[in-house]
Parts: structure tokens; C-alpha cells; sequence
């Protein structure tokens, strides 16, 4: 096992070197004083060896051990661990000020692979599974204490950087939300770090409810005739029939068919099967109506064949509140415009959100452009220059 460890990193390193080399000579700078080109290397690298890490563990404690190591390397020693699966540093402010800022960015990754999420390099991407969604963002949090600390920054208002985890975000209790209750400090502004979006303003996010559908029919041969429905054919069906319902009459409810699994290959008859939906709504009561709508279709459909269903509640994030963001939309909006960033409005759900339910203002921050596809992932290296910086001049702006 340490053998395979030391020959993994040494394959990172050599990537990282091999990138970085033809990476050098097109380096421009860029129009803001801040000087963060030689962040982005390390920030590239973290992200690499985070994405690799392991995930989903119990309380994600190989992803955290990183985490606090790489601070520990960069002589950080305060790191706080809530044994609430929350890891926190905290940068005093100039002077005493009533409220502070928030940067978080989600450790988990739900869809890591030993395999997929191994990232290759190319001159203009790093492709790997997970590394659109939580990594970078991880990333960024890191190397920006890194540069806090070696530039001597400080602001005016206190600045808490949080890694934390999502996962069942408005059923079980997430993390976050576990942060966010013991929470003694006050914040005029919070932001999430993620690794795609970048240019994407949120100002009037859709709130969401993710379930996920599993069902078991009775097994029988494959060429056997007649008797159960396989697993395809039932989750099927259920996913046709939900698509064919008019929510509401100015169709400000959707449902989304985001992933069906069901059977183990040739040659056998599919009895299990998952199906995950997930439903957006522009209000709270308008997303528990559309559930409660689901869970009836989907348990009348599977009454009907016989087949045994467990559906379970995967997350559910609030819609966001307009007001409380505009504020930080319009900051967003002049740091887009000052960088040369496009900005594009999108009304998808955002995890900030769940801060907007407690009189938060908050956002999320894509660092970056790119694709998550069934194939392939991969985040484009060049806008990760603009992504960060954009941080930077955020935090000027509101701290």
C-alpha cells in the first residue's frame, strides 16, 4: 500500500511539473495589484491530491487529515475541529468589528472512483471525477490562507474560512447546518467555493429536494415468461409518469430524471434498481407540495406491480431569499465586470441558500468553467487565475 501511495504522488508531481512547465512561459498578469500567480500552482496541486483522497469515509476523516496537514505545512496551528465533521481558522480582524465574513467550500464527494477520480493533465484541463464540485473549491480555501498569511492581508471584519459537508442538507442535518447552529459569531456576508460556475449569479435561486427511488421485483430467469416487472421497467415508468405532470399552471416547478441504475448486465434479469429525481421549485411550501405529489405517484405505481420501494429524502436546500442577496450580486457583478469575467444569471438551487434561511446573506463562487458529463469530468486550468482573484476582490469589497 506505501508503495502504491509514493508511486501515486510521484505520478501527481510529475503531471504537476509537466503542466506547470508549459504553463510558464504564457503567464500575463493580471489587472488587479493582487499578485497570486504562483498561488495558482499550489492551488492546482491541492486540488489534484484532495480529489484523489477518499470520499465518502466515516466523518470524512482521511479528507480532513489532509486538510489540517496542509495547514499545519503552512504553520498554521489554531485549526479548529468541531467534532461536528467542521473544520474552521478564524483571521482576526484590524479591529473589533460585530460581524464577519464566511468562506466555505463542501469536502465530500459522493461520486469518488479509485479510478475515475484519479485526474489526468492536459495543457488546458484537469479531468477527473469530482474535481468539478468540491475540490478546487477545498483548494482555494487553503491556499488562500496561505496567501492571508504570507501577504500580511487583513480586514476590516473578522474572516472564518470553514470546511464542512453537505450531505443531508435539510433531512439529517448536515454538517454545516450543525456549524451554523453552534455558531457564536455573527456574519454580514458568506460565500461557498465551488469549481465550476464561474461567471454564474445566483440571484433568485430555485429551491430543490432530492429523492432517491429504490426498488426490488421478484427475481426469476431471464428467459422465463411472464411474472415480475424488472426493476428497468418499473423505475421506468415511474420516471415517464412524473414527467408527464403539470405542477402548476405558470410552471414554476420542474422535475428532473437525474440518474437510473438498474441491473447487473447481460444475461440477467434486473430485480434491483435506484432511480434519483430531484424536484426545483421557486418557493418552500410549492417543493413539500410537489413531494408529497411524488411519494403518492411513486407508492401507488409500485403497489400495483408488488414490488417492494424505499424512498428516501437525499437533501433538500431552501430557495434563496432575493433581498438578502442583492447586495452581494451587485459587488459580484462590478468584480465580474472589473476582471473581464462574463456574468450569466442562473436560477439553479445553491447551498448558500441554506444560510439566506437564517438572515445570512450569502452566494456561491464558481472558481472556474468546465463540464460534468456521464463520461467525463474535467475543469479548465486557465480561468482558475480569474476565479481566485475574483475571491480576493470580493473580500475587499464587503470585508
Amino acid at each position: 500500500m506505501r508503495g502504491r501511495l509514493a508511486a501515486s504522488f510521484a505520478g501527481i508531481a510529475s503531471s504537476v511539473r509537466r503542466f506547470l512547465a508549459r504553463r510558464k512561459s504564457s503567464r500575463a498578469r493580471r489587472r488587479s495589484g493582487h499578485r497570486i500567480e504562483p498561488y495558482i500552482d499550489r492551488l492546482i496541486s491541492d486540488a489534484i491530491q484532495f480529489n484523489e483522497t477518499p470520499s465518502p469515509t466515516p466523518g470524512e476523516k482521511q479528507r480532513q487529515a489532509f486538510i489540517a496537514r496542509r495547514l499545519a505545512e503552512s504553520g498554521f496551528s489554531d485549526l479548529q475541529d468541531d467534532g461536528a465533521g467542521n473544520l474552521s481558522l478564524r483571521f482576526p480582524a484590524t479591529e473589533a468589528s460585530s460581524k464577519g465574513i464566511l468562506l466555505f467550500a463542501s469536502v465530500e464527494n459522493e461520486d469518488y472512483s479509485p479510478l475515475d477520480s484519479l485526474v489526468r493533465l492536459s495543457s488546458e484541463r484537469a479531468i477527473g471525477r469530482g474535481m468539478a464540485g468540491s475540490s478546487l473549491g477545498v483548494a482555494a480555501l487553503l491556499v488562500l490562507a496561505e496567501y492571508l498569511q504570507a501577504s500580511g492581508t487583513t480586514f476590516q471584519r473578522d474572516l472564518t474560512l470553514l470546511f464542512t459537508c453537505l450531505k443531508g442538507a435539510g433531512v439529517a442535518g448536515c454538517a454545516l447546518e450543525r456549524f451554523l447552529d453552534r455558531r457564536t459569531e455573527e456574519w454580514s456576508a458568506a460565500f461557498q467555493l465551488t469549481g465550476t460556475s464561474l461567471g454564474a449569479v445566483a440571484s433568485d435561486p430555485m429551491g430543490t429536494c432530492r429523492l432517491a427511488i429504490s426498488v426490488r421485483t421478484r427475481d426469476r430467469e431471464v428467459l422465463a415468461g411472464g411474472g415480475a416487472d424488472s426493476a428497468v421497467s418499473l423505475l421506468s415508468g415511474i420516471a415517464h409518469q412524473l414527467g408527464g405532470i403539470r405542477w402548476d399552471a405558470a410552471d414554476n416547478t420542474f422535475l428532473n430524471v437525474a440518474r437510473l441504475e438498474a441491473g447487473a448486465g447481460y444475461g440477467q434479469f434486473a430485480s434491483e434498481g435506484r432511480l434519483e429525481l430531484e424536484i426545483f421549485a421557486r418557493d418552500t411550501a410549492r417543493l413539500e407540495t410537489s413531494r408529497d405529489a411524488v411519494l403518492a405517484t411513486t407508492r401507488k405505481i409500485a403497489e400495483k406491480t408488488g414490488a417492494s420501494i424505499r424512498i428516501d429524502t437525499a437533501g433538500v436546500l431552501p430557495a434563496g431569499d432575493a433581498e438578502l442577496r442583492r447586495p452581494l450580486v451587485e459587488a459580484l457583478r462590478r468584480v465580474h465586470a472589473r476582471l473581464g469575467i462574463r456574468s450569466r444569471q442562473v436560477s439553479g438551487p445553491d447551498p448558500a441558500a441554506l444560510l439566506n434561511a437564517r438572515g445570512i446573506p450569502a452566494l456561491s463562487l464558481g472558481l472556474t468553467t468546465g463540464a460534468r458529463g456521464y463520461l467525463e469530468e474535467h475543469v479548465d486550468l486557465a480561468p482558475l487565475e480569474a476565479g481566485f482573484q475574483q475571491v480576493l476582490l470580493l473580500l475587499e469589497a464587503v470585508a
